[in-house]
């Protein structure tokens, strides 16, 4: 992997967290976010699993250590984003996406500490994601009535302590907590990772 192409990826990883500050034009959820970030998140997701694929046959070692650090130096944003379009629009092609991006991670965590780290959250990401998609499939097939109904689409302003607590993903209390404790910004809730 080359200095420029090392860059390019970071690039994209930053600018979705660039763009996350431009206000969405589909609405106030802390999961919709503006067309240029979702953009950059999609090719910044795509740009990294690319890059694995390209070089992870190679019998040199240093490209394997140039591509963790990249990943390390790279927001966690584009994740986020993905998951969010999963989540309030029902994604097929973002969660394809996040599942292979979880894939390469795994590969690539054998080689950093940092990586692995990296892997472990974007699988629970994921893991949720995909808990969501099946259940949003599953009530599609139920027809509740229209009292009940959640819109996925208008989560602005919920609990999401609340509302990941109705999700039995076998992550436990404590990991449904720490992620909606990311979702919202509230860094206090944030885990003690060693």
């Amino acid at each position: 992997m080359d200095m420029i192409e090392g860059i390019e990826l970071v690039l994209q990883s930053h600018l979705a967290l660039i763009y996350r500050t431009i206000p969405s034009t589909r609405g106030n959820s802390p999961l919709h976010f503006s067309d240029e970030c979702v953009a950059a998140s999609r090719a910044a997701i795509e740009g990294y699993n690319v890059a694995w694929r390209k070089y992870r046959i190679r019998e040199d070692t240093t490209w394997k250590r140039v591509l963790n650090w990249t990943y390390l130096f790279s927001p966690f944003t584009p994740f986020i984003v993905l998951f969010g379009t999963v989540v309030a629009f029902r994604s097929e092609a973002d969660l394809t996406l996040m599942e292979i991006s979880v894939e390469t991670l795994r590969s690539a965590a054998q080689y950093s500490s940092g990586v692995a780290k990296l892997h472990h959250a974007c699988e629970t990401f994921f893991n949720m994601a995909k808990a969501y998609m099946a259940q949003a499939k599953a009530r599609l097939h139920q027809q509740p009535p229209a009292t009940q109904a959640f819109d996925p689409t208008n989560v602005y302003g919920q609990d999401w302590d609340a509302m990941l607590d109705d999700w039995d993903l076998g992550l436990g209390v404590a990991n449904a907590r720490e992620m909606s404790s990311f979702l919202t910004g509230n860094p206090s809730a944030w885990p003690n990772i060693p």
